[in-house]
Formats: C-alpha cells, structure tokens, sequence
C-alpha cells in the first residue's frame, strides 16, 4: 500500500480537522486493511461536534472517528483466514481495533483504516473478550441499507429484549434509533407499533414502514392513543392499553408520557441516554401498577445483523432513511445540517460519490 489517505479526527465542539495519514507500505500477517465506503454520522458524533462532551460519548480528542460504516477489504494479511479483497464488512466497534476505548472513534470517517489482529472468530456473548473484529456482509443487500446496521442494531436490542409478539408499543422519538426500534418491534412480531415526535419529516418516514405516528404538538394524543390501544384503568385513572413503551428521546417528557398514559403491567425501556440530570420516575404507578423500567437491552451483535440482514432481505429498504450525502471534506456541514429535523433523518459521508 504505502499510500497517504484523508482522515477526520475530532478535536472538540465545532472543530473537526482533515488530516493527510500515512498508510504501511506491507500489510501485517494478522492485519486486514480496509477502504471505507460510506459511514452514516452517530448521534453521539452530532452531540460531541455541537456540545463538545466527546468523552461523555468515548469521543476522545485527536483521534479518528466514525462507526456506523461499510468497509471494504483493500488488503488481507498472511495469516488471516475467511476475508479476501473486495469483500464488504461491517467493523465490530470496540473489537476493529482490539480496543474497547475505541468504541466511537473506529474510522469511519478516514478513507483507509488498518485493524490488527484481525479475526472473524469469536463469540458475540455478552461480556466476551474474544469479539470478531467484523461481520463479513451479503452486498446483494445494498451499500446504504447496510451501513445503518449499527445504528439499527440499538433499536434491534431493545426490540428483542421486550419479547414483542402480539403485543402493542408505543415508541417516543422518531430518530433513527427510535424508526430502528419501531420496524423491529414489527419484525419481531408486534401486533401495533406507534411513534411520536414532533418532526412532521420524520413521522412520514416512519409512515412508510406501516407505523402509526402522532405529533403531540398537532394532534390529539389521548385520542390518538386511546382510539388505536384501547382505554383501559389503573392507578391513577384512565390509560391506554398498550403494553410496551421505548424512551429513545433521552430527556423528561419521555418518562412522563409512560407516567400518564402506561396502564397496568406496562413496561418502559429506555434507550435514549438522559444526559446530566436523572429524570423523575412515577414510582407509585410502577408499584401499584406492576409495571416494569428496563434498560435499552441485550444482544449479540452477530444476531443483530443477522436480523438487519433477515429484514432488508425480506424486501424491507432502509436506504431512504438516508436523507443527506457528503464528501468527507464536507464533514461539517453535514453535521450542521443535522440540527435541522425537518429535512433530516441520517446524514451519510460518502467516499468517491457525489453530494446529494
């Protein structure tokens, strides 16, 4: 190789640098060396560049990042076994690097990338050290649709975890993690999937995947969720009768739909990081209504792009979601352009593409 590649390295809020790398001239015996293809921007890369809170996310100043990515194999060491050039991976986060610090500062946003040690072996049990360093991928699948595999996988976990066949959910956020767990829920199962948010551009994307959504803002929620899951009563009065709600908002109004409308035996799982402050549970509800508050749940990353996989396999097309493309000395504009809900929902860094 011995080529120099384009990389962004992160530094604090605002300031993202492009930077010329040096790649090695010989590939390693237990290295592979990827080129990217596109990586989609992370919703914890958009509050770091606005925030500057990078460590709050394991966006550590000075380093690459980027890890909702495709790569495509460039070079394959001696000694590395089940890759060859060409093929397309996804990059196992923590696991690319053999780094678990290096979680959000993969690469995806670097045109080149070397990961040592390089093994698709490994178990994806939760708390494994022996992690696969990727996930070969089916390119029949599409180069967009694949690379929100990672974002979707957070979606994918929470979905399964709740168990939600023939049961009824009503998912706060129409972001891409909260469109990620409203497909899922489907996927696996479930009998009714409603979203809400407040973003009129993302709650007809959500649409298009046979989600019911509502606007709080311009709709009537009581008789919105009442009219779709029924009215049923509790503790604390009249609530509808769906049995699972996903917090993927992160912030108090979230908790406080569950508060008002979560009947008995409800439960809420919460996915979006709350930031700062811990938000106020309705403690009285969860103990005389026998409801539960999970966490954002647990799966093993193999069977999450299995999933994926199983989903876009079964004719269901996520490129949409894709609403904005740039070059990767663009970077930030398409962070800027992220602050603005009414004309996005994923914001893609493309690789020889044009901006779109």
């Amino acid at each position: 190789m011995g080529k120099t590649y384009r990389a962004a390295i992160y530094q604090d809020k605002g300031t993202i640098d492009i930077v010329e790398k040096q790649l090695p001239d010989v590939c390693g015996e237990r290295e592979v060396i990827v080129k990217n293809l596109i990586a989609t921007i992370c919703g914890a890369d958009f509050a770091s560049y606005v925030r500057g809170d990078g460590d709050a996310h394991m966006l550590w100043s000075g380093y690459e990042f980027g890890h909702e990515m495709v790569s495509e194999v460039a070079a394959v060491g001696d000694k590395v076994e089940g890759v060859e050039v060409g093929d397309w991976l996804f990059p196992n986060l923590g696991y690319a690097h053999r780094d678990h610090h290096r979680m959000a500062t993969v690469g995806g946003f670097s045109e080149y990338l070397v990961f040592p040690d390089f093994s698709l072996e490994g178990s994806c049990a939760v708390g494994s050290k022996n992690q696969p360093s990727a996930f070969k991928l089916d390119k029949s699948l599409g180069l967009e649709n694949l690379c929100l595999i990672e974002p979707f996988s957070v979606g994918t976990k929470a979905a399964f975890s709740l168990q939600p066949k023939g049961k009824t959910a009503v998912v706060i956020g129409a972001g891409i993690i909260g469109l990620s767990a409203a497909v899922m829920l489907k996927y696996y199962g479930a009998e009714k999937v409603m979203i809400l948010d407040f973003s009129e551009f993302r709650l007809k994307n959500a649409g298009n995947y046979g989600i019911l959504t509502c606007n709080p803002a311009k709709e009537n929620l009581d008789a919105k969720l009442y009219g779709e899951f029924g009215e049923t009563y509790a503790y604390g009065g009249k609530k509808c009768g769906a049995n699972l709600f996903i917090d993927c908002i992160g912030i108090q109004p979230s908790i406080d739909y569950f508060a008002k409308y979560a009947g008995y035996g409800a439960t809420l799982s919460i996915v979006g990081t709350h930031d700062g402050k811990d938000p106020t549970f309705p403690a009285n509800s969860v103990c005389f209504n026998q409801q539960r508050i999970v966490g954002c749940g647990s799966l093993g990353m193999d069977r999450c792009v299995e999933d994926i996989c199983g989903l876009i396999r079964g004719g269901v097309d996520l490129a949409p979601l894709i609403t904005r493309r740039y070059p990767l000395e663009k970077i930030g504009e398409a962070m800027e352009i992220l602050k603005d809900t009414e004309a996005t929902q994923k914001v893609a860094i493309v690789y020889g593409g044009e901006e779109a």
